[in-house]
């Protein structure tokens, strides 16, 4: 079986590739120079209690508004999906407002982004898999052949992209 992971740090979701060609593409991009952008000490080392801090450079800030898509322009590109193809937008919850930034920048309609921060907020690499969950069963959207377009961040500058029909 070939399988396709993506999402943030860890594979969040995993598709199986049907016979119906199912995937379609992916596309990722990092740099490594950015992947102290989330940090934590250890608590053994310095024997107090430590938070997570991420550190929002102006390089950072400048990715996340202009080039942090380009993997799914370029994916969407050279597929040939653009987006009145693509059914379904899901991606990682950072916030509703970068949500919708994304759809926006990526041209496609607000209805088509599905979200479940409003349930559970930031979840990390566990809101995809709850975003299928929840408009595939409990408040079925997503239908068989439909197109979603997955896209993800994660520390440093890291995205990546995947076309996928259910």
């Amino acid at each position: 079986q070939d399988y396709s992971p993506i999402g943030d740090g860890a594979a969040a979701v995993v598709l199986e590739v049907a016979e119906n060609n199912s995937f379609i593409g992916i596309n990722e991009r990092r740099d490594e120079r950015f992947f102290d952008f989330v940090k934590m000490d250890s608590a053994g080392r310095t024997k107090h209690h430590e938070t997570i801090q991420f550190v929002f450079t102006e390089e950072f800030k400048t990715f996340l508004k202009t080039n942090a898509t380009d993997v799914a322009k370029e994916l969407m590109v050279s597929t040939g999906f653009l987006p009145n193809k693509v059914d379904w937008f899901i991606c990682h919850q950072v916030g509703v407002k970068a949500l919708k930034g994304w759809c926006r920048t990526l041209e496609l309609a607000p209805e088509k982004l599905l979200n479940s921060f409003m349930w559970t907020g930031n979840c990390m690499a566990s809101n995809m898999p709850l975003v299928l969950d929840h408009y595939i069963n409990k408040e079925p959207r997503i239908k068989r052949g439909d197109v979603i377009l997955f896209y993800a961040l994660s520390s440093g500058f890291h995205a990546s992209a995947l076309l996928w029909r259910y």
